[in-house]
């Protein structure tokens, strides 16, 4: 039988992802290759093939049948979409006797000048869209954008691709969530941004709502992907970024503002988040 997309919906503990590989997905600038709005014919068909880009399909009316990582899956609603990640092996076709209609797009991801390819999507394969207009008014601007091509366009392309990433994200990773527990993790990252200069502890983070330590680790790791010390250490390499284009801050300086007194473990720490050694980062602005 063939599942449908609801079914393919990971469970909490599947969605948790590698913290630096999330955190490089976040960082990474889309680049459209390709964007299409899709009426299928009966033969229309996607043989089986292993892409080094993303491909993603949002359904408008019709039917397919795609097979990703030799697991099928039938999309046939409205706001219904598959996205073929880099590295999976995937095929598709429409049902000949209700074809498909739909936006496709495709698009490469990139962290400064190299290609980014991550070990796995935190988006779902498949899925619904809960609140479809808004992807689907962004994925029709996409696909006007690339057929017209005005002035500046790829400027507009990324930001209206990365918006769409944004939606299928935090649609497929707070699924299930209570509210209350979004409103606190939020609570405690802002008081992290607001206070990552100084030498604050998972405790002292939990503390903020009201959480034990282990408690709260969970429910963060939960809504926000990562640990807290894992957000608290790259808000810390964000600001350094900042802080490292003054030429009359050293390296040891740096990290001292950022809240890390060691100024070998804050190079291995920008280096995990950026690629770079705190000084090669600086050669490059």
């Amino acid at each position: 039988m063939r599942p449908l997309i609801s079914q393919a919906i990971a469970a909490p503990g599947q969605r948790a992802h590698d913290a630096a590989g999330m955190h490089q997905f976040f960082q990474a600038v889309p680049t459209l290759t390709y964007a299409v709005e899709r009426k299928c014919r009966p033969q229309w068909s996607i043989p089986e093939r292993c892409m080094r880009r993303y491909n993603l399909i949002v359904l408008l009316g019709g039917e397919m049948t795609a097979t990703i990582d030799g697991v099928q899956y039938t999309l046939r609603e409205p706001g219904d979409y598959a996205l073929f990640a880099p590295g999976t092996v995937h095929r598709a076709e429409t049902n000949p006797r209700n074809l498909m209609h739909c936006y496709s797009i495709e698009f490469g991801l990139r962290l400064f000048d190299e290609p980014y390819r991550p070990e796995s999507c935190p988006i779902p394969p498949v899925g619904h869209l809960h609140a479809p207009d808004r992807v689907i008014k962004e994925m029709s601007e996409i696909v006007h954008l690339w057929r017209h091509r005005p002035l500046g366009y790829p400027l507009r392309v990324r930001g209206l691709v990365a918006s769409v990433l944004f939606d299928l994200f935090q649609q497929a990773h707070l699924e299930g969530v209570d509210k209350h527990k979004v409103r606190l993790v939020e609570n405690a990252a802002r008081y992290i941004r607001q206070n990552y200069a100084r030498p604050i502890k998972l405790a002292d983070i939990a503390a903020v709502v009201n959480f034990s330590p282990v408690y709260f680790g969970a429910v963060f790791r939960r809504v926000a992907g990562r640990t807290p010390i894992d957000y608290l250490n790259q808000t810390r390499v964000q600001a350094a970024q900042e802080l490292l284009l003054s030429p009359t801050l050293s390296v040891a300086e740096v990290a001292q503002r950022v809240g890390i007194g060691d100024p070998s473990y804050f190079a291995r720490l920008f280096k995990k988040y950026t690629g770079l050694s705190p000084r090669e980062f600086r050669k490059l602005q």
